[in-house]
């Protein structure tokens, strides 16, 4: 996202949690010296990073907003992304919508996928906590190359929460936003 908004004119700080995933950032923008000259990576956390200039958005994509499990999480997060926003600034995130995650709870899965030189099994299992609009799901992922007899195995787990609109208002406004909408994503 950060190349195709760099495209456009726009310069970007792109933040991540993630060391790993900056310098992959890092490599996929290289190839477009043009763009890269706008663009702007830093690794800091979605409740306390603070950008030391003014912007006219803050675009939080990936459900990061997803991962503030706690209301202390999601008002910091709020803050965080209030703090560098010029007056008039729009903040657009997206976010797991709590009435589609209740009518159509979180189940078991698995996803298989294979090339000529990878196959790859992930099964995610989710825990719902409905009281705490929590779900953490463990993830298992299988993976074999063609020479390989054995399966390679790694775990994960993610906690996550989801969103009813009642949070939004009443979380946003106490780091400074109006909420003027609220909209489906297809």
């Amino acid at each position: 996202h950060a190349l195709a908004l760099a495209a456009r004119g726009f310069r970007v700080a792109a933040i991540d949690l993630s060391e790993d995933m900056l310098k992959h950032a890092q490599t996929r923008i290289e190839p477009f010296p043009g763009l890269s000259q706008n663009i702007e990576l830093a690794q800091g956390n979605a409740r306390n990073f603070r950008l030391n200039r003014k912007v006219d958005a803050v675009i939080s994509l990936f459900h990061v907003m997803r991962y503030q499990t706690t209301d202390q999480a999601l008002s910091e997060a709020a803050q965080t992304a209030a703090a560098p926003l010029a007056a008039g600034g729009v903040f657009l995130f997206d976010r797991w919508y709590g009435p589609a995650v209740l009518k159509t709870l979180p189940s078991l899965r698995v996803k298989r996928v294979a090339d000529e030189n990878l196959s790859v099994v992930r099964i995610a299992e989710p825990d719902i906590r409905q009281d705490e609009h929590i779900v953490e799901v463990g993830y298992q992922v299988f993976a074999k190359r063609p020479s390989e007899s054995a399966w390679a195995m790694f775990t994960e787990s993610h906690t996550m929460r989801y969103l009813f609109n009642d949070d939004l208002r009443r979380h946003l406004p106490d780091a400074g936003f109006d909420v003027v909408g609220i909209y489906d994503w297809d």
